[in-house]
């Protein structure tokens, strides 16, 4: 009897250790975005990575094989433009029961497009809204994780896990899984979003000699391979003569010596005074009208355009 039991134990461990593994198998194809054709994503094919559908309802998008990657070589980036809707997914005939969804979500200038939207995530969506999410992340954030967890009630082609940009900007996706759990596992309101990995910054110091990615214009120092931001082989990027002679900060003007703005629509020259001066001795006073600087200008290699403004209005 003793020797009965034993085998009797070891085949229910190896029968347990059986379940657990096909809870825990993930049913997503092709989950780091690994498989794809080149020629079909050139083409817009929306069938170019293995297991994935794509669809570009509105707006300027595009899909492509993103050169940044949470694991493995590559991962899924849709590139948003002006009031982009854009979509990639897969569908699954799933008995019923609950899942978790996990991925791994990267954004690079994430704006916000129609009716504020963002990125979103949807699984087993219906018309009244559930299953479907506003993930509300935007702007730039390195590889945050995703979990979702649901109940399928009844077996049916469940469209899901998706993921979405309504927004311009960079979306990434990455290691996308789904698996069935036991009921011991909580549901989810809603997707969670973990604290982002590492944040999404440059892996050095800036300085007058960087210059800009030409695909998503981050800038970057000449020596560095890739673009930090979006992946981008700079090796390719040589910078024109000009990108390197300007000084990190170029001053328009202080009013000290001089006043390039004109009042309104006319020829006037604003009113400098001496009050609220931020440096030098004088600042523009705007009285009811508005300041001009009409005249050629070369901006390149810089980023951001900076004025002091100063005000007693409520």
């Amino acid at each position: 009897m003793r020797k009965h039991f034993a085998a009797l134990s070891v085949l229910a461990v190896l029968l347990t250790g059986s379940c657990v593994l096909a809870q825990e198998q993930n049913l997503i194809t092709n989950p780091s975005f690994e498989e794809f054709d080149q020629k079909a994503l050139d083409k817009k094919d929306e069938k170019a990575f293995s297991g994935w559908i794509y669809h570009v309802w509105e707006g300027h998008c595009e899909l492509r094989a993103g050169n940044v990657a949470h694991s493995g070589k590559t991962s899924a980036v849709m590139v948003g433009g002006v009031a982009s809707k854009q979509r990639i997914w897969q569908e699954h005939e799933l008995e019923a029961g609950r899942y978790r969804i996990t991925a791994y979500i990267r954004g690079l200038n994430v704006g916000k497009g129609n009716w504020g939207t963002t990125t979103e995530f949807m699984f087993d969506g219906t018309d009244d809204g559930k299953g479907y999410f506003q993930l509300e992340k935007n702007g730039n954030f390195g590889w945050t994780k995703l979990t979702y967890v649901a109940d399928i009630k009844a077996k049916h082609k469940v469209k899901g896990p998706s993921f979405g940009s309504w927004a311009p900007g960079y979306f990434w996706v990455d290691d996308v899984t789904l698996e069935k759990v036991g009921n011991d596992v909580p549901m989810t309101e809603k997707p969670v979003l973990d604290k982002e990995e590492t944040p999404l910054a440059p892996p050095g110091k800036l300085d007058g000699t960087a210059v800009h990615c030409p695909d998503c214009g981050s800038r970057n120092m000449p020596g560095w391979k890739t673009c930090y931001a979006c992946g981008w082989n700079m090796a390719t990027r040589k910078p024109a003569p000009e990108e390197l002679a300007g000084s990190p900060v170029k001053l328009i003007t202080d009013f000290s010596n001089d006043n390039p703005f004109t009042q309104g629509d006319g020829s006037d020259k604003a009113t400098l005074v001496p009050e609220h001066a931020a440096q030098g001795k004088k600042a523009i006073r705007l009285d009811q009208l508005w300041a001009v600087m009409r005249a050629n200008q070369d901006w390149t290699g810089y980023d951001f355009l900076k004025a002091d403004v100063y005000t007693d209005a409520k």
